[in-house]
C-alpha cells in the first residue's frame, strides 16, 4: 500500500493518469479533468483512485509540497495529543438505566447518533420494548468497552430515547439515567475506525468478539466557505497536520488555525490511517467534539484573512448540514491524478465518489459485539440492533435507506468497492441485493432505474427487481 513517508511524488506506482498497469489501451489522457484517467474495469485501489469518471474534480498542485530528496519530509516529534473526551460520571443523579425493560448498553463514536436514535425510540415504542442506553464517547472508547468489558466498563450517565418524542434525532428526545456505580458492561461498542486502527491486534480480533460493518462514513478536510482553496493532496495534509507552523504550505501555517479533534476520535484516526499522520501526532488546535470544529471554523469566517488559512476535519454528516457556510475540499490521495468531492459534484449529495472508490476517505460504521464459543451472540438482542442498522434486519415502520440517505452515509447494499482497514486496499465490490437505485432515488430526488413491482418487468441489464422502503418500492437492479 502506498504510504506518506515513503512516496514520491510523480510516482503513478502502475496506477496513476498515465502508464497504469492495464496497459496503453486503457489510460485515457484527457480524462478526469486533463489529468488522465484509467478506462478499463479497475482491478487495484489505484487504477480505482484514478477510474476514468464524468464526476467534478479538482487536482491540488503538489509542487506547492515542500520536499527533501524528492520525497515528503519526516515527521517531527509533536506535541502530545489528548486521547478524548472522557464521559460524565456524575451517575445517581438520574434515574437508573437498568429500570427501564430489555436493556442493551452501548458506548462509543457520536456519529451514530442520528440514525440509533431513530431505531432506539422505536423499538422503545415497541411490543415487547427493547431499550437502547447510549454513551457518547469516541470510537476508540467504544473498541475498548467490548475489548475490555471488565476493565472499561460504562461508568456514570448515558441516555436512551423517548419513544413518543416527534423527532428522536433531537436532543430533547433524549433522557438521561444513570449507570451502575460499579460500572456496566457495554454490549455494543460503536466505532468510525477499525479496531486495529485503535489498538495493536497483531493476530486480529478475539474470537470471542464480532464485528458487524454498519453504512459507511465519509470524512473530509473542511475550510470557511469564503476560503479560496478547493482541494487538497495527501502529500499536503501530511505537511499541514504533520508539521504544524512548519507545514510550508500556503496558506495553511498557522496551528491556531489547523482543527483537528483528538487521538482517539473516528474522524481523525481515519484520516490519520489515510495521510500517513498518527492521529496522537498531530499539530493543530484541540477540539472536545466534531461540533466545536465547525463552530471554530463558522466563527474563522468572519475576517476574510482567518478564513482562507483555516482548515478543519469533520465527518460528512456535520459538514453536509453547513455547506451554506462550509466547503468540503475535494481529496486527492497518493498516485491519484486528479482530487474528488464525497460526491459527485460539490453541490451533490450522492457520495458517488464515495461508493465507487475515487474518494478515498472512508470507511464502514463498525459495531463490536460479543459472541459464544459457537459464535452465537451472547446477548441477542445486541445482534438485533447491530443487524438494524446493517440493514439485514428489517425494522417496524423504520425506511432506514431515507434515514441513511438524510445522514449522509451509505449503506453497504449501496457500495461497490469494500476495503479491509483504514486507508487500506480498495476493491470491486457488488452487494448481494443491491439498493443503488433506492438509495440514489432517497439521497438525491431522482433514479434512472425502472420502476418494478416484479423481475419480469426488468431488462436483461438489470433483471432484479430489488425492493426497500416503507412501503416497499422495487426498482431494476443488475
Amino acid at each position: 500500500m502506498l504510504g506518506a513517508s515513503d512516496y514520491r511524488i510523480g510516482s503513478t506506482d502502475g496506477g496513476g493518469g498515465g502508464g497504469q498497469d492495464g496497459g496503453a489501451d486503457c489510460n485515457n489522457p484527457i480524462g478526469n479533468g486533463g489529468k488522465g484517467c484509467y478506462a478499463c474495469e479497475p482491478t487495484s485501489k489505484a487504477q480505482i483512485l484514478n477510474s476514468c469518471t464524468g464526476n467534478a474534480c479538482e487536482p491540488f498542485d503538489n509542487a506547492r509540497v515542500a520536499l527533501e530528496g524528492g520525497k515528503l519530509r519526516p515527521l517531527p516529534t509533536a506535541p502530545a495529543n489528548d486521547a478524548g473526551v472522557t464521559p460524565t460520571a456524575d451517575a445517581g443523579a438520574d434515574p437508573p438505566c437498568s429500570a427501564q425493560p430489555n436493556v442493551v448498553y452501548a458506548t462509543g463514536s457520536s456519529a451514530v447518533i442520528p440514525f440509533l436514535s431513530r431505531i432506539a425510540a422505536t423499538l422503545a415504542g415497541s411490543n415487547p420494548a427493547t431499550t437502547v442506553v447510549y454513551q457518547s464517547a469516541n470510537s476508540c472508547a467504544g473498541v475498548d468497552a467490548v475489548l475490555d468489558p471488565t476493565t472499561a466498563p460504562m461508568r456514570g450517565t448515558a441516555i436512551r430515547w423517548d419513544p413518543a418524542a416527534p423527532d428522536p434525532s433531537q436532543p430533547s428526545a433524549q433522557i438521561k439515567c444513570s449507570l451502575d456505580a460499579a460500572g456496566t458492561p457495554a454490549d455494543l461498542g460503536f466505532s468510525d475506525v477499525f479496531a486495529e486502527t485503535c489498538r495493536s491486534l497483531p493476530q486480529g480480533l478475539p474470537t470471542d468478539i464480532r464485528d458487524r460493518f454498519g453504512p459507511v462514513q465519509t470524512m473530509v478536510f473542511v475550510t470557511p466557505r469564503t476560503a479560496v482553496e478547493k482541494s487538497l493532496s495527501g502529500e499536503a495534509a501530511y505537511s499541514i497536520f504533520g508539521f504544524g507552523a512548519d507545514s510550508r504550505v500556503e496558506p495553511w501555517t498557522d496551528p491556531n488555525l489547523m482543527f483537528q479533534r483528538t487521538a482517539a476520535s473516528g474522524t481523525q484516526a481515519m484520516i490519520a490511517a489515510v495521510i500517513g499522520v498518527p492521529p496522537d501526532r498531530w499539530f493543530g488546535k484541540l477540539n472536545a467534539s466534531s461540533t466545536d470544529v465547525r463552530n471554530a471554523l463558522l466563527a474563522a469566517d468572519s475576517d476574510s484573512a482567518t478564513a482562507k488559512r483555516a482548515i478543519g476535519i469533520l465527518a460528512a454528516d456535520l459538514a453536509d448540514q453547513s455547506r451554506d457556510r462550509l466547503r468540503v475540499l475535494a481529496y486527492q490521495d497518493f498516485g491519484q491524478s486528479c482530487g474528488f468531492f464525497p460526491d459527485s459534484s460539490p453541490t451533490a449529495l450522492d457520495k458517488a465518489n464515495v461508493r465507487d472508490g475515487r474518494y478515498a476517505i472512508w470507511g464502514p460504521l463498525h459495531i463490536l459485539l460479543r459472541v459464544n464459543g459457537q459464535g452465537l451472540p451472547i446477548k441477542p438482542l445486541a445482534q438485533n440492533i447491530a443487524d438494524y442498522i446493517g440493514g439485514s434486519r428489517p425494522l417496524e415502520r423504520t425506511d432506514l435507506f431515507t434515514l441513511y440517505a438524510k445522514s449522509s452515509v451509505v449503506p453497504q447494499c449501496a457500495m461497490h468497492v469494500t476495503r479491509t482497514g483504514d486507508g487500506g486496499d480498495t476493491k470491486r465490490a457488488a452487494p448481494a441485493v443491491s439498493c443503488n437505485c433506492y438509495f440514489d432515488l432517497q439521497a438525491t430526488g431522482a433514479t434512472s432505474c425502472k420502476k418494478c413491482d416484479s423481475s419480469t418487468e426488468c431488462p436483461a441489464e438489470a433483471p432484479k427487481c430489488n425492493k426497500f422502503g416503507v412501503p416497499a418500492v422495487g426498482y431494476c437492479e443488475p
